[in-house]
């Protein structure tokens, strides 16, 4: 989705795209999928090895992006149209710092979000307007970001289209973590240290759930299985996939566990813009 934003609005106004990602996995994933398009763009992250602008789209990690912000600031035809930010809801300062400084060198300059968890714990929505119109008064939405929610899709949706797959709940076969202790922080996230916990040192539960998995998935051709103990593992006919994934975490080689983001959580992609001046000079 995002390559296809950038792809378009470079294409409609001849002028260049920065898309955000907070992490190096991310910037190198959608860099990959706007290559995959046909087109060429430029990648600018230190962490994920790369820093260049060569060409007018450009996929980059906030920090780096920071560290050479003249390079961004640019006016005119050879000016930026838009900054897309992936993973919208969780927004930081660097990023803001980072619109406000290219806000200088174009004061049309449009901002898109995307996310598919738009609401955060202590501060509500992130967007002050709904795409239906509603607007969140500062009870359900303290100084939100972005002005409106311009688009949203749900997963039934998104399985309907034929872009997700549609889940198939399997038999619980095995054990499950005991995942009482895990609650969200003022961030909305799960800190590592109560994620660890609950899911490091478990070996033979971990390795039960595992073969569970992949033999539910080896006997459910082309789907993907997710099974109520809070493991989930894509496989095709006779090629079980040979990793699993656990209810928004997973395992590294080490043992650590790493959050997972599930499209089977009830997750909501939406997209979220800031209108600043005129439609003119985009």
């Amino acid at each position: 989705m995002i390559a296809e934003i950038a792809r378009l609005i470079h294409a409609q106004t001849g002028k260049r795209v920065l898309c955000l990602a907070p992490s190096a996995e991310l910037v190198v994933q959608n860099h990959g999928k706007y290559l995959a398009s046909g087109h060429r763009a430029s990648m600018f992250s230190a962490s994920a090895g790369a820093k260049e602008l060569r060409y007018s789209v450009v996929f980059g990690s906030p920090l780096t992006v920071k560290n050479r912000i003249s390079a961004f600031k640019r006016a005119g035809n050879d000016g930026y149209a838009l900054v897309v930010i992936d993973e919208a809801h969780g927004i930081t300062p660097t990023v803001q710092g980072i619109i406000a400084e290219m806000r200088e060198a174009n004061s049309n300059l449009r901002v898109l979000g995307l996310t598919a968890t738009p609401y955060r714990l202590g501060s509500g929505w992130i967007f002050r307007e709904g795409p239906e119109g509603r607007v969140n008064g500062e009870d359900t939405a303290r100084d939100p970001y972005f002005a409106k929610c311009v688009y949203k899709v749900g997963a039934r949706e998104l399985i309907d289209q034929g872009f997700l797959t549609k889940p198939v709940i399997g038999e619980i076969n095995a054990t499950g973590y005991d995942t009482a202790g895990l609650a969200l922080n003022s961030r909305g996230q799960f800190d590592a240290e109560a994620v660890d916990r609950a899911y490091h040192g478990h070996g033979r539960k971990t390795a039960a759930i595992v073969a569970d998995v992949v033999a539910q998935a080896a006997a459910t051709p082309r789907c993907d299985v997710l099974c109520r103990h809070g493991a989930a593992c894509a496989g095709s006919a006779g090629k079980p996939a040979a990793t699993a994934f656990s209810h928004r975490h997973r395992r590294d080689a080490k043992g650590r566990a790493r959050q997972f983001d599930s499209a089977f959580q009830g997750a909501r992609p939406q997209v979220y813009g800031q209108r600043i001046g005129s439609d003119r000079g985009l």
